[in-house]
C-alpha cells in the first residue's frame, strides 16, 4: 500500500511534466499488478568471475527499489559506460521502466542495470514493479499529442517477447516495436495467424440506415433466418416464475444474520444457473449514472464519429464496430464499442466505472470462496491485475427479429461477467435444462454471469452458461458489459483446493486463441475440450 501510493504520487509528478492530465497516466497503473522482489547478493572473494544481475531493463512500468543495507552493487549503463550507484541513507532507487517508456512515447527512457558483488559484504534490496498498460495494450498514450513511436501490443505478447526475445541478449524488447524497424513484427494478433472466426469489421452507412430506419430492409450480411427459433423459449410470468434467474441480494450478503443462508444461494445459482441479478451491490448511483449518459451520448453520435474509433481489420479487438462474423460471413444486429482505448468525455466515466468494477469483483470472490471452502485470498489471487475488458452494446430494433440476432450463442471465456442495463428493454436469454430462459432486467441490479475460466478455477463447481441476444421489435437495447480475467501464473487450471483437477491445465494465450478459433458460434464450450 506504501509503494503504491508512493507510486501514484510520482505518477502525478511526472503526468505535470509531460503535460497530460494526471488521471490519464494514473489510469495506466490503477489495479494493475503489483510483484515484490527480495535480493541478497552474497559476497565473493572472486566478484571478476561472478553477477549478482546480469545487464538488463526493467520490463514493467515503474521499478520502486529500497537498500536493506549500505552495500553497493547497483550499475547503471549511460553513454556507454556503467556508472556505480551510491545509495542514499534513507532514499529509494526509481527507475523507468519499458513499459512506461512506451507510454510517454519515448520521452521517458529504461535503461540497462546490473548488480555486482562485493567481496566481503553481502547486499540485500527489497523491489517493487509496478504493472501497467491500457486496457491490455501496451502503447503510447495519445495525449501525448504526436505520432505514436512504438507499435501497439496486447500484454500477454509483449512480455512473451520481452522474455523469450530479449532478456539477458543484450538487447530492449521495445526497441522491436519502434515504428519502422521491422525486424520483428510483435502485433497483438500475431498469434491468431490462420484464424477465420475472428474478423472486425466496421458499421457501414447502410447499416446504420437500416439500424435507424427498421422499415429499411435488412442487409444481406445480417439476415440469419433459421438460427433465432421461437420454439424452445420458457416465457416468463405466472406458472414460468420458477424459470426466472435467481437474484442475489448483497445487503443480505453483508449482513451477519442471513449471511450464511445468502452465501449458500449466491453458490447454488453459480451452480445451477451461471448466471443470477444482484440487487443493492453497493456501486456508486452517480457512477454508474454517467456511465449510463456516457454510452447513450456515444451510440447517438453520428457514424462518421463512431467510426472515428472503427475496428481496424487485422487490428486489435478494440474500437467501434463488428467483432465476430459467423463462418457464413453473417453479423450480429449490433454495433458495439470495445474499450482497449479511451474515447473522448470516455475517461473520467470508464475509469470510475471500471474502478467500481473492480472493487465489486472483489467483493464477490470473497463470497465465492467462501460458499467454495477456500481460502479468500487463493481466489482473489487469480484475478488480481489481470486484464479488465468493457464492452458497449447497442442492438436496435428490428421489425422482423425472426430474421436477425443481437449476439449468436456462445458462452463467456473471461472470468466473471458484470452486466448493466442502460434501458430496461429485454434481450438477453440464458439456456437451461435445453430450453431459453428469457432474463427480465430488475431496476438498479447488475446481472452476473460465471465466464469459462471461472468455471475452470472452482473446477466445475461453477457452470458458465450459453447465453445470447434477440432483439426487440420496437425498442432498442443498450448495455454495459465487464469482463474480468483471471489465471493462476499465466495457466488456466483448477485451483489445487478444490480436489483432484477435472480439467487440463493449459496456457493462457493457448487458451484464448482455441476458445476463439474452435468455438464462437459452433455450439460447444471449448473447455469441454479440456475435461480430464
Amino acid at each position: 500500500m506504501e509503494m503504491w501510493n508512493l507510486t501514484t504520487r510520482l505518477l502525478r509528478f511526472m503526468a505535470s511534466d509531460l503535460g497530460v492530465e494526471q488521471q490519464t497516466l494514473l489510469a495506466a497503473f490503477r489495479g494493475k499488478r503489483q510483484t515484490f522482489a527480495l535480493h541478497r547478493y552474497p559476497p565473493c572473494r572472486h566478484p571478476e568471475k561472478v553477477i549478482g544481475i546480469s545487464p538488463h531493463s526493467d520490463g514493467f512500468g515503474l521499478t520502486l527499489l529500497l537498500h536493506v543495507n549500505d552495500t553497493p552493487g547497483l550499475q547503471v549503463s549511460k553513454d556507454g559506460r556503467w556508472h556505480p550507484v551510491r545509495p542514499l541513507t534513507g532514499a529509494f532507487v526509481i527507475n523507468v521502466g519499458e513499459i512506461l517508456e512506451v507510454l510517454t512515447n519515448g520521452h521517458y527512457k529504461s535503461v540497462f542495470h546490473r548488480v555486482v558483488v562485493n567481496t566481503k559484504r553481502g547486499r540485500a534490496t527489497i523491489v517493487v514493479f509496478q504493472d501497467a498498460c491500457i486496457n491490455g495494450v501496451v502503447k503510447p498514450l495519445p495525449e501525448i499529442g504526436e505520432p505514436p513511436r512504438y507499435r501497439a501490443i496486447g500484454k500477454s505478447e509483449y512480455f512473451k517477447g520481452h522474455t523469450i526475445e530479449v532478456l539477458g541478449q543484450g538487447e530492449r524488447f521495445i526497441d522491436t516495436l519502434k515504428k519502422g524497424d521491422q525486424s520483428s513484427d510483435w502485433s497483438l494478433d500475431k498469434s491468431m495467424e490462420g484464424v477465420k472466426v475472428v474478423n472486425r469489421d466496421i458499421i457501414t452507412e447502410d447499416a446504420a440506415m437500416a439500424f435507424a430506419d427498421h422499415h429499411l430492409q435488412i442487409p444481406d450480411r445480417y439476415v440469419r433466418s433459421g438460427e433465432v427459433p421461437a420454439t424452445g423459449v420458457v416465457i416468463v410470468g405466472g406458472d414460468y416464475d420458477s424459470s426466472e434467474l435467481p437474484v442475489v441480494d448483497m445487503a443480505r450478503l453483508l449482513d451477519p444474520e442471513h449471511r450464511e443462508e445468502e452465501i449458500a444461494w449466491l453458490g447454488s445459482a453459480c451452480r445451477s444457473w451461471g448466471f443470477f441479478q444482484l440487487i443493492n451491490h453497493g456501486v456508486d448511483e452517480a457512477v454508474i449514472q454517467k456511465m449510463k449518459d456516457s454510452t447513450v451520448n456515444f451510440f447517438e453520435l453520428p457514424l462518421e464519429d463512431k467510426n472515428a474509433v472503427a475496428v481496424r481489420p487485422g487490428g486489435t479487438d478494440e474500437g467501434f464496430g463488428h467483432h465476430f462474423r459467423s463462418s457464413a460471413g453473417k453479423l450480429d444486429w449490433a454495433e458495439n464499442l470495445i474499450f482497449f482505448i479511451y474515447h473522448g468525455s470516455f475517461r473520467d466515466s470508464i475509469d470510475k466505472y471500471a474502478m467500481e468494477m473492480s472493487n465489486l469483483t472483489m467483493r464477490l470472490l470473497r463470497l465465492m470462496a467462501s460458499d467454495l471452502g477456500v481460502e479468500h485470498e487463493t481466489l482473489l489471487a487469480a484475478f488480481r491485475g489481470k486484464r479488465q475488458i468493457t464492452a458497449l452494446h447497442h442492438y436496435p430494433p428490428c421489425h422482423h427479429p425472426e430474421k436477425v440476432i443481437g449476439i449468436t450463442p456462445h458462452s463467456d471465456g473471461f472470468g466473471l461477467t458484470l452486466l448493466l442495463q442502460v434501458n430496461d428493454t429485454p434481450g438477453l436469454q440464458v439456456s437451461k435444462d435445453g430450453r431459453w430462459h428469457p432474463v427480465r432486467p430488475l431496476p438498479g441490479a447488475l446481472i452476473i454471469n460465471v465466464g469459462e475460466t471461472l468455471e475452470v478455477l472452482t473446477n466445475g463447481h461453477y457452470k458458465s452458461v450459453f447465453h445470447r441476444v434477440v432483439v426487440d421489435t420496437k425498442r432498442s437495447r443498450v448495455t454495459i458489459v465487464v469482463f474480468q480475467d483471471a489465471c493462476i501464473d499465466g495457466v488456466v487450471k483448477p485451483l489445487p483446493e478444490l480436489g483432484e483437477p477435472r480439467y487440463h491445465a493449459i496456457g493462457k494465450s493457448e487458451y484464448f486463441k482455441d476458445h476463439i478459433t474452435e468455438v464462437v458460434g459452433q455450439g460447444e464450450r471449448f473447455i469441454d475440450t479440456l475435461k480430464k
